[in-house]
């Protein structure tokens, strides 16, 4: 409210200051008495008041320069800075004045004349004085502050709900816990904060006490005057501001309330930095004693730091899994080596993590209680162990491989993958079960590897009982496969349906345990190896052998044309189609007689088609010949020549490229019964052609027939009697001469 000369100002206050020795310091509030004319007074009147109710006069002058610096944001009013500007004299004693300063300031603070936010202080208007104490007569309950606590320790300083333990290089969850309330769902592991907010917090015995015996570990933050007190009022201050947000608010209340939100996010801040200083301060507890780490200024390091020393207590029996670092590639390198890989000369000696895991199966076993992979896993994951599931599952594995123990599900015993995917799939957990694995008899072992060699032609490459019984399942099912395979080609080989019997005990006895083939293999010994020996090698050898092909051949020759072979005589095609049906053409000498037969039935089919050819052309080249001889076809042309012996000639090169011997014989007919004749009429007919002036022939023609189509009219269907012979033969006479009277020549 309108101007004064700074010049003014320092005037009065030399003047006021006048009566002082040289050593005298000017204090920043008698800067105040050169401005208050010019005041209204409501802007002034919390100085009025505290000048009438304090009767502490040097907190007046501390509020009067607080009032002075308000609205300069560039000068921090912090303690430091105000006790600087409260400086009178230049052999002031320090701390003596830093004492009256702070005695001022919490006066001040705690009448309302001005606020504390962290570490600055500022004058309050009358409306900031009304909304201060308005704040600080605002509830807040222990649970809001609990939480508060909760979400600056663990939520933005720990930042993490798991912890990692460097040896292993594991992560372990833990207990979040705030002066003695339980923060998320328990686990094992515990860290426990203690501020000055507990109860007990003065009774360290009590405290210590608490640690005996436990999984947990205890950080009580050493006492700090304002970090409890800055905590309320930030919980208060952000309750205010929320419930006070109102449109009907006066525009210097709604700039009181933001500057509040704004001044609670930078408390909020400080909050955070005080209370990671606070923790890297604090003493740690511990089984019942304190713990000396080395010194640090983060909270968080502090508590890593610690942390490591807290598995090792709780988890004592975390040493037995040694330096190594499991993973899931651990497991599955276990898991799909062979056990000679694995464990060397050594595979008698079992860790003592593997022998701990064996132990707790056993008692279990002994006690008629079931272990599950859950079972194991929660029971190893927990003190004194502390196993991460990788690990569990590790050693779990090597068990395994050592033959040690065996996993089931739903009462199947499971192999080498499925043994993997239960390990890996939690929800297979419950229903995967572990059994020690049975002693097994040398003489049973013996006994199978010795079948194994006879059954599949090899000696078995493994020695312990387990890993032969597996070994010997899984021939048995290559074998299951070759069978079917064979069987898959039975509609081709109908001999292969010997085959099926074989197949079904195959499958049978390879989906059995692996105990049983070595508790039970005298039950089907005997029926595997007389079935492998009888039936399958012998088979087998057939298919991959040479006789498949001569098989085949037979196959394709009787199932393929066999027009020609009803020509031939002989016994082959009655062997060849014994050997079809045959249902063991593989046995003795068969398939040697059967090629013999085959090749001898081939011979005799290319014998015969020449010789069929040979006598139709030796036949149709007598035709042109008897053509040739006529008088009649001297007469022709060579032209017309060529046309009368060229059918006849084609018919000769179709003959001797057929492969048939129906078509030769059939050509052959055809030839001389039919194309002979009507060839010897053409030949006639171009000898003596029609006259084209008249129309008429100048002799008449001659027409060639076969002596078989001149019918002789006999009434009796056979010849009985000399004088049937008689009658019969005059009747032919007839009808040749017939045939003759009409210009007919006859072709015998």
């Amino acid at each position: 409210v309108g101007e004064r000369s700074m010049l003014g100002v320092f005037q009065q206050v030399v003047r006021k200051i006048q009566d002082k020795d040289d050593n005298t310091l000017v204090s920043f509030d008698l800067m105040f008495e050169g401005v208050r004319n010019e005041l209204k007074g409501e802007i002034q009147s919390a100085i009025i008041l505290a000048e009438r109710n304090l009767d502490n006069p040097f907190a007046v002058k501390v509020l009067k320069a607080l009032f002075l610096v308000k609205y300069f944001k560039n000068f921090k009013t912090s303690k430091r800075n105000i006790s600087v500007l409260m400086l009178d004299h230049v052999s002031v004693d320090l701390k003596a004045h830093d004492k009256q300063i702070e005695e001022a300031l919490n006066m001040l603070e705690n009448q309302n004349y001005v606020q504390r936010n962290g570490e600055i202080y500022e004058y309050l208007t009358d409306d900031e004085k009304d909304v201060e104490e308005e704040i600080k007569n605002t509830e807040v309950d222990d649970a809001a502050i609990t939480q508060l606590l909760k979400e600056i320790f663990f939520d933005e300083i720990i930042r993490d709900n798991r912890m990692g333990y460097i040896e292993n290089k594991q992560h372990y969850e833990f207990t979040s816990k705030i002066d003695g309330t339980l923060i998320g769902r328990e686990k094992e592991l515990e860290i426990e904060i203690i501020t000055e907010n507990y109860r007990d917090y003065g009774n360290i015995t009590f405290i210590q006490s608490q640690t005996m015996g436990s999984t947990g570990m205890k950080f009580v933050l050493p006492s700090d005057p304002v970090f409890i007190k800055d905590l309320k009022m930030y919980l208060k201050t952000n309750k205010y501001v929320k419930q006070s947000q109102s449109t009907t608010n006066r525009p210097e209340v709604k700039r009181i309330l933001q500057e509040k939100a704004h001044q609670n996010i930078q408390r909020r801040r400080s909050l955070v930095e005080l209370a990671n200083k606070l923790l890297a301060n604090s003493a740690v507890y511990m089984n019942g004693s304190k713990q000396t780490n080395g010194t640090t200024t983060d909270g968080k390091t502090k508590v890593v730091d610690t942390f490591q020393n807290l598995v090792k207590t709780v988890y004592p029996n975390l040493k037995m899994l040694g330096n190594t670092q499991y993973s899931e590639d651990s497991l599955k390198n276990v898991i799909r080596s062979r056990q000679d890989d694995l464990f060397g000369t050594d595979e008698a000696t079992i860790s003592e993590a593997e022998s701990e895991v064996f132990t707790f199966i056993q008692r279990r076993k002994q006690n008629s209680d079931r272990t599950s992979l859950n079972d194991l896993r929660t029971h190893f994951s927990r003190k004194p162990y502390g196993w991460y599931p990788n690990a569990i599952w590790t050693v779990t594995a090597r068990l395994y491989k050592r033959g040690k123990v065996e996993l089931k599900r739903d009462a199947n015993l499971l192999e080498d993958e499925e043994v993997l995917s239960a390990m890996l799939n939690t929800t297979l957990y419950n229903n995967t079960l572990l059994e020690p694995q049975t002693d097994i008899d040398p003489r049973q072992v013996k006994k199978l590897k010795q079948v194994y060699a006879e059954a599949f032609d090899e000696s078995c490459p493994y020695k312990e009982g387990k890993d032969v019984a597996r070994a010997f399942k899984d021939r048995l099912n290559q074998m299951v496969v070759e069978v079917n395979q064979l069987l898959s080609r039975k509609s081709s080989f109908p001999f292969l349906d010997t085959l099926e019997p074989f197949a079904e005990k195959l499958d049978r006895w390879s989906n059995k345990d692996y105990s049983y083939y070595l508790s039970q293999i005298h039950t089907f010994e005997n029926e595997l190896l007389d079935a492998k020996e009888d039936i399958f090698d012998p088979i087998k050898r057939f298919m991959h052998g040479e006789q498949i092909t001569i098989y085949e051949s037979i196959r394709q020759l009787l199932h393929g044309d066999t027009s020609n072979l009803g020509y031939i005589e002989g016994d082959e095609l009655k062997t060849l189609t014994e050997v079809l049906n045959s249902t063991k053409p593989y046995t003795g000498n068969l398939m040697k007689e059967a090629k013999a037969a085959k090749d001898i039935l081939s011979k005799k089919v290319l014998d015969r088609i020449k010789e069929e050819k040979e006598a139709a052309i030796s036949d149709i080249e007598q035709a042109i010949d008897n053509l040739k001889s006529k008088d009649e076809f001297h007469e022709l042309d060579t032209t017309k020549q060529q046309k009368i012996i060229q059918p006849l000639q084609e018919v000769i090169n179709d003959i001797a490229n057929q492969r048939y011997i129906a078509v030769i014989l059939d050509r052959r007919k055809k030839a001389v019964d039919d194309l002979f004749p009507r060839q010897l009429n053409e030949m006639m007919h171009l000898a003596k052609p029609v006259d084209d002036a008249v129309g008429e022939v100048s002799e008449p023609q001659p027409h060639y027939i076969r002596q078989t189509l001149v019918k002789a009219v006999f009434p009796k269907p056979e010849l009985k009697t000399e004088q049937d012979v008689d009658e019969y033969v005059e009747a032919l006479r007839k009808a040749l001469k017939e045939q003759i009277k009409n210009n007919r020549r006859i072709l015998l």
